[in-house]
Order: structure tokens, then C-alpha cells, then sequence
């Protein structure tokens, strides 16, 4: 299952993710084992497994510019990732 203390809506989530306390998140994406801690902000990602995002981290995307996140990247504490933008190591 998943355990899930913050704001999502419109998504779709694997087995095994965490969404913590403050973060929202909004038309997305998530496969299994990824961590999104508290203050981040996701909207239109799609995101591989074993992702982890840190705190007051942003991670945005569009309905025409989705975002993608490969797997096991770390997205750091307070960082920006625009829409459109597929990462594949970690920032």
C-alpha cells in the first residue's frame, strides 16, 4: 500500500509510495517505491521507481509539457525542475 499524509489529486500511484505531510500532488504519475517529502510540489510528472524528492522540492509539468523523472534519481532539497524536462540522474 501506500501511505499518504499530504495533498494528491488526479493520480495514479504503484505500491510502496510516500507522500508526506505538506507536499501536493497533482496529475501524476508515480511508480513503486518513490518518497516525496514534505513542502514538494508535482504537477503533470511522471515518475519511474525509486524516485525520492526532497523537501520543497518542484517538480513541474504541463498538460502539453509532462515532465519525466527516470529511476532511483534523487531530486534535491529545494530544487526546481521545469516542465518539458526528462531527467535521468540526479539534480
Amino acid at each position: 500500500g501506500c501511505e499518504i499524509y499530504g495533498e494528491v489529486e488526479n493520480c495514479v500511484l504503484s505500491d510502496n509510495v510516500t507522500i508526506e505531510e505538506g507536499a501536493i500532488v497533482k496529475n501524476c504519475i508515480i511508480f513503486s517505491d518513490c518518497h516525496i517529502k514534505k513542502g514538494a510540489k508535482l504537477d503533470y510528472v511522471i515518475m519511474d521507481s525509486g524516485v525520492c524528492v526532497q523537501e520543497n522540492a518542484e517538480v513541474i509539468g504541463e498538460l502539453e509539457k509532462i515532465t519525466l523523472i527516470g529511476s532511483n534519481v534523487t531530486i534535491g532539497k529545494g530544487k526546481k525542475v521545469v516542465s518539458g524536462d526528462i531527467v535521468n540522474e540526479d539534480v
